[in-house]
């Protein structure tokens, strides 16, 4: 069901962007050291907690942004897991397990699209595949 509909598709992923993308302005260019970089930061003033900041609200949206989706899922199939599961198809491990294992690979996606979005516009500094 996720990847046939393409709306909540669109929707997961336009809403990834777009918070990052604010998030990543609120902290826009935080993580470099080179005055020249950024207009808007002043680097005399500038400590370890504004940079702890941005990695603590990117990783607090990236838990709730993955979370939130499959949260409401569960609510829609409903009927469907008690029907069958009452007719003995399958138990409630068995679901739980097959439903995350279906979308650890869109959950990936999307927190590396977020992180793909904030990682440039904040400023950070090392390897990003690392």
């Amino acid at each position: 069901n996720v990847l046939r509909d393409k709306g909540t598709l669109g929707a997961r992923f336009g809403s990834t962007i777009f918070l990052s993308l604010i998030y990543s302005l609120v902290f826009f260019q935080i993580g470099s050291q080179d005055p020249a970089d950024s207009k808007l930061v002043d680097r005399e003033s500038y400590d370890m907690q504004s940079h702890a900041g941005a990695l603590t609200m990117l990783g607090i949206s990236g838990m709730f942004g993955s979370a939130q989706p499959l949260l409401l899922t569960f609510a829609a199939e409903r009927p469907v897991f008690i029907r069958e599961s009452s007719s003995n198809m399958y138990g409630t491990l068995p679901y739980f397990l097959s439903k995350t294992a279906i979308e650890l690979p869109l959950l990936a996606a999307q927190v590396t699209v977020q992180w793909l979005v904030a990682y440039w516009v904040m400023g950070m500094q090392g390897n990003f595949w690392l």
